[in-house]
């Protein structure tokens, strides 16, 4: 996690004094490769560390993750307007970088299951299999609504430049809050149950888009709601996944392998049917994808649980 961090920390750095395409493509290659990392590494550590209360620390960290993405863009547009020079927003996270990487360096690992445990379990993979397709269906239609709402809205005069960018961050500002909820809902309910309150919420809000398609008001509410009912399904997901079977970081990889491929596939495939048969057909690509995924996530609960081993005991 330290290194990976120090990578950031350089990609950084080159990325704003890049001077050819081929080192600004390797610069992005690296800042996504250890982002990725860090994304396998924190949620890995979280389970160990928590297990099966594991919960509210997950929706903690995925809240972040959208304050982040929030304040982000603010930062860039701030950086721009007083200096108009990008340089120093990306120095100054390389520099506020540092530090973290050392605490984290020096930090103890949690306590998880051995090695050898480990190694002499076998890898369960259809359990795997059945949430790295929820992770693939899942990030495909939180990021297949999130890219294309906007031109949902203008294509069918829904609202203006401005108002169907007020509808996105409606969207992601809503989705953000609803992860600072999940903290707090994570202490009360079993995982399944917030997954179904989750899907049922994701449905009816596409069917209020869907039935009242020509409603600028059916089109704030349904955003909304779908942002408030996708906020906490990605850490909810890694928490029933950890109470089911053993979490490493090699399964917490093909886990993100399956939301990395969704967020490409989903969002390319509603863009073609944008293309062949406009706009509307959406709303019905999201309903099939939630079906799907309701279908599986029932698969993955009438499985029975894989035996989880004893933390190895700790060592003076």
């Amino acid at each position: 996690m330290s290194i990976a961090i120090i990578i950031v920390a350089i990609a950084c750095i080159l990325i704003p004094i890049s001077r050819t395409l081929n080192v600004l493509l390797f610069s992005m290659f690296l800042s996504g490769l250890t982002a990725g990392i860090l994304d396998v590494g924190g949620n890995t550590l979280l389970v160990w560390a928590h297990e099966e209360k594991a919960g509210p620390f997950l929706n903690g960290l995925h809240f972040f993750f959208g304050v982040g993405s929030l304040i982000a863009p603010l930062l860039l547009a701030q950086v721009l307007l007083r200096t108009g020079d990008i340089h120093w927003l990306f120095w100054t996270f390389a520099i506020v970088s540092i530090p973290i990487a050392i605490w984290l360096w020096f930090l103890h690992d949690p306590k998880h299951a051995s090695t050898d445990e480990r190694k002499s379990s076998s890898f369960p993979i259809l359990p795997v299999l059945l949430v790295v397709i929820l992770f693939f269906l899942y990030v495909g239609l939180e990021l297949g609504f999130g890219n294309w709402i906007y031109t949902y809205a203008l294509t069918l005069e829904l609202g203006t430049t401005i108002t169907a960018a007020y509808l996105t961050s409606a969207f992601w500002g809503s989705f953000t809050f609803g992860r600072l909820v999940g903290v707090w809902v994570s202490t009360r309910l079993r995982s399944q149950t917030i997954l179904f309150i989750d899907i049922i919420g994701c449905a009816i809000s596409t069917i209020i888009i869907m039935l009242w398609k020509d409603s600028n008001l059916a089109l704030w509410v349904g955003t909304i709601g779908l942002g408030i009912s996708m906020a906490s399904v990605f850490p909810t997901f890694i928490m029933l996944a950890g109470e089911r079977m053993q979490i490493t970081g090699a399964i917490t990889g093909w886990f993100l392998v399956g939301s990395g491929a969704g967020s490409m596939l989903l969002p390319w495939l509603i863009g073609q049917i944008f293309a062949r048969t406009g706009p509307k057909a959406m709303t019905t690509v999201l309903l099939v994808d939630l079906g799907i995924l309701f279908l599986v996530l029932l698969l993955f609960i009438a499985r029975r649980a894989e035996p989880l081993p004893e933390p190895a005991p700790s060592v003076d």
